[in-house]
This record gives C-alpha cells, sequence and structure tokens, in this order.
C-alpha cells in the first residue's frame, strides 16, 4: 500500500507542479463577483443611520433628519405655510413585514397606498446596495391637494430596505437631482 502510495505522489506531483506554474504565469483568474467600490455621497451631504442600526444613507443638506429613532424621518424646510418634501426610510429590520410571494411591486404598493391614491408607475433599477422596484405616483393630481410620492423597495444583503420620498409637486422642482441621488447611498445592515 505504501509503495502504491509512493508511486501515485512521483506520479502527480510534475502535474501539480506544471499546473500551479502556468496559475502563476496567467494571473490571478476571474472572482464570482465583480468588485465595485460604493459610491461616496457629496462632501456637503449628511450620513444618517437609523437607531436600530440597519439602514445608513446620505441626504443634501436641505434635507434635515429629524427622527432617527427607528426609521430615519426627514423634512425639508421651507418659510410660510408651503410643504415640502418628506422623507421616510427603514431598513431590512425595520420594514416590517419584508416581501412574500407578492413581490417587491405589490409589498411596494400596498405600503404606499393612500385615499385618493393615484395610477402608480412601477420600474426596476439598479442600485449599488442591489436591485430595487421603484413606484412612482401622484395622488390627486390637478387638485389643491396633489401630492407626488417615489417609493423605492431596495432588495440589500440584509433584508429589503424601504425608502419613501413624498411632498407637492411644486416642491419637487429644483430637487430632481438630489431626490433621484439619494437612493444611491440608501445602505442596508444588520440590525442591532
Amino acid at each position: 500500500m505504501r509503495r502504491g502510495l509512493v508511486r501515485l505522489l512521483r506520479l502527480l506531483l510534475p502535474a501539480a507542479a506544471a499546473a500551479a506554474a502556468v496559475a502563476c504565469t496567467l494571473g490571478p483568474g476571474p472572482t464570482s463577483a465583480p468588485t465595485s467600490a460604493l459610491p461616496e455621497p457629496p462632501a456637503d451631504w449628511t450620513t444618517v443611520t437609523s437607531g436600530a442600526g440597519d439602514l445608513r444613507l446620505a441626504l443634501p443638506p436641505w434635507l434635515v433628519a429629524f427622527d432617527t429613532t427607528g426609521a430615519v424621518f426627514a423634512y425639508e424646510v421651507v418659510g410660510g405655510d408651503r410643504q415640502g418634501i418628506e422623507l421616510l426610510a427603514e431598513g431590512p429590520g425595520t420594514a416590517e413585514p419584508q416581501p412574500g410571494a407578492e413581490g417587491p411591486g405589490a409589498w411596494l404598493e400596498r405600503r404606499m397606498d393612500a385615499p385618493g391614491a393615484g395610477v402608480p408607475v412601477r420600474s426596476r433599477v439598479a442600485l449599488p446596495s442591489g436591485e430595487a422596484m421603484r413606484v412612482d405616483r401622484i395622488d390627486r393630481p390637478g387638485t389643491p391637494l396633489a401630492w407626488r410620492l417615489t417609493g423605492y423597495a431596495i432588495d440589500t444583503s440584509f433584508g429589503t430596505a424601504y425608502l419613501l420620498v413624498d411632498g407637492p409637486p411644486d416642491a419637487w422642482a429644483g430637487h430632481e437631482d438630489d431626490l433621484a441621488r439619494i437612493p444611491l447611498f440608501v445602505r442596508g445592515r444588520p440590525g442591532r
């Protein structure tokens, strides 16, 4: 038995050495997943973490976080009797229940449901944290109570995060670029 093992090693050792030499000349092989750096928010943006510890996101300077106890709530400070943009973000541990068999689109629409709800427009978007379902809607269009909403169900490695941005349609003017960038900086994290 020992003699057979020695013979086998004599046959395999040169083949293993040759394979190692070829691998060294070829360089590193492909990885199982592409590695790309997550984008950094602009320098004047504020990074906010939920009190539950399951979500981190960055907000533009005009959008102020006022409560982070479980979820993150933020609003635009505006003067007079005008209403500004509002934001609600929940991490995977806070956005309960998580989507089940209904799927992220139906889950998101159910979470955004309201009296006078407009027609939802669904789209899939690729974000640095994962794939997301986006729903855009204008409630009560053409009335003084019109309200614009954009919601995201973001698949993270820890579960689905929820992001909702809403406000009067005229409040969105001048903020479209920032509002489109906020989902790029949402990160789901394990809760505490």
